[in-house]
């Protein structure tokens, strides 16, 4: 039980949430939701949290800029997993993939064997 990782999903469709939680819940994760950018900030802040799941189009802020917050306030900050549903030219899937921490990138909907996968290779349980 004490291995268990935390994983912090920020994410603001409440039916992609939901199946995040779901997914990451079959390896016994502890898994918070945050549904924009200040709520993710919060719960990152007041836990060690071993992996960000992070839609990058957020109402409140994007994910480049909570990536920023995060990097200003966690010393070694955790890695990011991105997601979206919006980008769709390599261009703009460089930018993400090039964003401090981010290990590996999904285009929604995500393949759910290939997500976990990535998700049990950032946590190291793979």
């Amino acid at each position: 039980m004490e291995n268990r990782k935390r994983i912090v999903v920020v994410e603001d469709d409440p039916s992609m949430a939901d199946l995040f939680y779901a997914l990451l819940k079959q390896d016994d994760n502890i898994v918070e939701l945050a549904a924009d950018g200040r709520d993710a900030i919060t719960k990152i802040a007041i836990a060690h949290t071993d992996l960000i799941i992070m839609d990058f189009m957020l109402p409140d802020k994007s994910g480049f800029e909570i990536i920023k917050q995060i990097q200003d306030m966690v010393d070694g900050s955790p890695p990011v997993i991105g997601v979206t549903g919006r980008y769709k030219n390599s261009a703009e899937e460089r930018e993400i993939r090039a964003q401090p921490n981010v290990v590996d990138f999904f285009l929604k909907p995500v393949d759910h064997e290939e997500f976990l996968l990535s998700v049990r290779k950032a946590l190291g349980t793979n």
